[in-house]
């Protein structure tokens, strides 16, 4: 009777647990429409007239670390050093003419930098190249297409004169 007893509690107990934890599952899968969100209204500030805040600094302390004075030896008013400086361009741009063609962009295939393999001191590079995977080593050429460069987390690649850079993936 006792040992019956024992299975009886014991098979509760476990019932218990394994409820609480689906019953937790539940909440977290199911979501409650129980709150609602407050609505935030937007009052904006009266504006105020602001008035322009003119200012300058006087360095009259002597440099830390040269031991010299920083302050201005030709010293001139506050208001000609607050006035704004015209710029006046010292050269004319370059002439652009009509004949001047636009280069096409150039199309790198679908590159996909794996990494590479160093054997006595000479890298190989893992490369998958429209899905195929291609070993090349810095400056092999593979269908015009060039290793520049290549280092421990990305490779350089040249196609047409155009210089890419791949991340290892």
């Amino acid at each position: 009777m006792k040992q019956q007893l024992t299975k009886i509690a014991l098979g509760l107990a476990v019932f218990l647990i394994w409820g609480t934890v689906f019953y937790r599952i539940y909440q977290a899968l199911v979501p409650t429409d129980d709150f609602v969100l407050g609505t935030n209204t937007f009052i904006p500030a009266k504006a105020t007239s602001t008035s322009l805040d003119t200012f300058s600094l006087l360095a009259n302390y002597k440099d830390p670390f040269l031991g010299k004075s920083l302050g201005r030896k030709n010293s001139s008013s506050s208001k000609e050093r607050t006035t704004p400086r015209r710029i006046v361009p010292t050269s004319t741009p370059p002439a652009v003419s009509k004949e001047t063609k636009l280069k096409k962009p150039v199309q790198f295939p679908a590159i996909v930098f794996k990494g590479y393999v160093e054997n006595k001191g000479i890298k190989t590079l893992l490369l998958s190249i429209d899905g195929k995977n291609q070993y090349l080593r810095p400056g092999q050429a593979l269908e015009g297409l060039s290793v520049a460069r290549a280092y421990e987390d990305s490779v350089s690649l040249r196609l047409k004169g155009a210089r890419r850079t791949f991340l290892r993936e």
